[in-house]
């Protein structure tokens, strides 16, 4: 395997034609790739717009989801939150994770589904709760302020 150093020295090697190519047959190699990929061309720049393209999604995903038996809620908010973790991630940026994680509590709370008779979605719905807390931990003093009395003001 090579290390991170000996692949960033070869690719400086490349003329620019040649990493137009790699770039491109990586984006081919797997979805996720393709999703960075998009992600650092065209949305990195605007991160408020990634986000709102995002709380739509979310908004989407809430409302055209079949919430009536309790295992369809389940595999729905697993897709829900599986998918936030992985635009948090693609993004890389702690903002983009608490605005969204906050937005699928807010959306679990309208429909109703953050309800302590149901565990396993109660459990979701408090992890949630507390992966916000963490990060917020990791900010400045004034958007720790801003984000737990966002978090804490229902």
């Amino acid at each position: 395997m090579y290390s991170l150093n000996q692949i960033k020295k070869e690719l400086q090697s490349l003329t620019p034609a040649e990493m137009v190519e790699l770039c491109l047959k990586l984006t081919k190699f797997q979805k996720t790739n393709k999703e960075v990929v998009a992600f650092l061309l065209f949305e990195s720049q605007d991160i408020e717009l990634f986000i709102e393209t995002q709380k739509e999604w979310v908004s989407n995903a809430f409302a055209t989801s079949y919430w009536n038996t309790y295992y369809m809620t389940k595999k729905h908010l697993r897709k829900i939150l599986s998918h936030i973790a992985k635009q948090s991630k693609i993004s890389g940026n702690v903002f983009v994770e608490i605005e969204l994680r906050y937005m699928v509590i807010k959306k679990m709370e309208e429909f109703k589904l953050a309800d302590p008779n149901y565990p396993v979605v109660w459990n979701m719905y408090l992890r949630q709760k507390m992966l916000i807390s963490k990060k917020i931990e990791k900010l400045h003093e004034d958007y720790q302020m801003d984000y737990t009395y966002m978090l804490e003001d229902k």
